[in-house]
């Protein structure tokens, strides 16, 4: 079968208003033919316009691909960010180490008032809650001096913690759980990365 013709193409071509001419360039590779192509830059340039300075624009099927993937690009980054370099590394430390402060400052809070009204704080937890805050309070600083060992203890810990939950707490399990998570996570990848990163630097 034999497609338009070229005159067929620039007659459609034509009939549309610039936002669809708009939308025909930016579509994605393979919609539209090259000849198709060729017949939108043709009449964008009869109409007085630059092609090659079209972008998309929110509304066109393009520009809310483009949107979708870099809404998605944000997410992966935030849950796992590339760690390339020492800086990087470092930053992905250093969230591990104030999610820990964070952990130490609730469970202290917790656990004070468990221990003075001699009763559980939410159904679950317990004047116990001290330990586990003076446990993060070493791991906080331990990662702040880049210990391997100690970002995976601290990582090991929190998702012990984060299993009680679903098994026995499933009202305490939320937002914040899995954001602490992610960062224990990534301080640990942090801590290996700096690590392999400074043997290469000295080698």
């Amino acid at each position: 079968m034999f497609g338009p013709s070229q005159q067929e193409l620039q007659k459609g071509m034509s009939d549309r208003s610039d936002e669809q001419l708009r939308a025909v360039l930016l579509s994605p590779s393979g919609e539209y033919t090259d000849d198709a192509l060729n017949a939108a830059r043709d009449e964008i340039r009869r109409r007085g316009m630059d092609p090659s300075q079209w972008v998309p624009v929110a509304g066109t099927p393009t520009a809310i691909k483009e949107g979708g993937r870099q809404r998605q690009n944000f997410i992966l980054k935030w849950i796992w960010p590339a760690l390339p370099d020492e800086p990087s590394a470092r930053s992905a430390i250093k969230g591990g180490f104030w999610a820990c402060i964070f952990v130490v400052v609730a469970n202290t809070a917790i656990g004070v008032y468990a221990l003075e009204e001699n009763q559980k704080v939410g159904g679950y937890y317990d004047a116990w809650a001290l330990v586990d805050a003076a446990l993060f309070a070493i791991i906080a600083w331990r990662l702040w001096k880049n210990s391997r060992t100690w970002s995976v203890i601290g990582l090991i810990l929190w998702t012990l913690e984060l299993i009680d939950k679903l098994r026995n707490a499933t009202a305490t399990f939320g937002v914040i759980t899995i954001l602490l998570f992610l960062a224990f996570l990534n301080a640990a990848r942090g801590t290996f990365i700096l690590h392999r990163l400074r043997l290469v630097k000295r080698a």
